[in-house]
């Protein structure tokens, strides 16, 4: 069977409802009255505020605050035009989300935002996928509310098994409770739901290197840098890959590649510590930490990354102050404490498992 439309280009929208209906209608599936109406519930009502809402996308996956903030414009532009349109407050939120981590803007105040941004979702449309990621999103980044956020996941994934985000972030929900192999397999269905997103490949080396398997981690780094070559973040992920499998020269070097493409980078800087530390070079993490310090007192870094080369030393005292400071400000990295090889050494001691009691991460 076959068609014709012919329609102006401003009922695009439209136009996309009408050939859905009609591929329903054709292939003879029956459909409840709610499921019928809502073929066309999600989309934009206007073909512009769709338009700034994909730009929206475009700029947040580039994942630099630049980016985000682009991002922040376009999905505000995309509700003036269009205050219905709940997909764009679903993007509000994960960039205030991002924002608020990465102390780009004050955590409480991008935090706020981020919720407002995800109820008005969820009070505009609640059957839509994105709007459960969205709430799992302030359950497991804002609140560390684990369980919360991995039934919204599950509730997003239901309502649309397509939804390449609901996956990915899923994975890091089960990867930081020790789920590796179902975060693997979330992780990889995300990846064929959005093969060109190097964010999603570099995600799936995290999860590799969380569960221990050092060599595929690695291995997939080298996809990230062929996909993106300047995705330079990467090589921390690399350098630390080969450490862990006991080629430290190696790993040593490609952490300085990447701290050539971003000079003083805190996470590289601080991996390049903890591999000097277990190389036995005291002046080489001697004089990282000294950096990290002193930036500390410059702008936000995150404590968290302080506290890998005080363990990789053995200095349990000055790790925990460093992962305490990282409970009491919020830390973006610290909900991967339970499972982080970097602090294997620390597992023994009481105060690690009082600060998964308090983050709700109990072994």
């Amino acid at each position: 069977w076959s068609d014709k439309l012919d329609r102006d280009l401003e009922d695009i929208l439209a136009i996309q409802d009408e050939i859905s209906q009609a591929i329903v209608e054709n292939l003879k599936v029956k459909l409840l009255i709610g499921e019928r109406t809502k073929l066309g519930k999600h989309r934009a009502k206007n073909p512009e505020a769709y338009n700034l809402y994909m730009k929206g996308r475009f700029f947040f996956n580039q994942r630099k605050d630049s980016g985000i903030r682009k991002s922040i414009e376009y999905y505000s532009q995309a509700i003036e035009l269009d205050p219905q349109f709940a997909l764009a407050y679903t993007g509000l939120a994960e960039s205030y989300i991002f924002l608020g981590d990465w102390r780009a803007m004050p955590l409480d105040t991008a935090y706020n935002e981020a919720r407002k941004a995800a109820m008005s979702a969820f009070l505009l449309d609640d059957t839509l996928s994105e709007v459960h990621v969205s709430l799992a999103e302030i359950k497991m980044f804002c609140d560390w509310d684990w369980i919360t956020a991995e039934q919204e996941f599950k509730r997003a994934i239901a309502i649309n098994p397509a939804c390449a985000e609901a996956h990915h972030l899923y994975a890091h929900c089960l990867e930081l409770n020790g789920r590796f192999d179902e975060a693997l397999m979330e992780m990889k269905r995300a990846i064929e739901l959005e093969p060109i997103y190097p964010s999603f490949q570099s995600c799936a080396v995290q999860v590799l290197f969380y569960a221990g398997r050092y060599d595929e981690a690695a291995k997939q780094c080298y996809s990230v840098l062929e996909m993106a070559p300047s995705f330079y973040g990467i090589f921390g992920w690399l350098g630390i890959a080969y450490v862990k499998c006991g080629m430290i020269d190696r790993g040593i070097e490609a952490i300085k590649n990447g701290l050539h493409a971003l000079p003083l980078d805190p996470r590289m800087t601080a991996l390049l510590a903890y591999s000097y530390a277990i190389n036995g070079n005291e002046i080489g993490t001697k004089e990282c930490l000294e950096q990290l310090l002193s930036l500390s007192e410059k702008k936000y870094i995150d404590p968290y990354f302080i506290a890998w080369p005080y363990a990789a030393v053995g200095d349990a005292f000055s790790a925990f102050r460093w992962l305490n400071k990282a409970y009491s400000v919020h830390s973006e990295w610290l909900p991967w404490l339970r499972v982080d090889p970097l602090v294997d050494n620390l597992h023994s001691d009481l105060r690690f498992n009082e600060l998964l009691q308090k983050m709700r991460l109990e072994k």
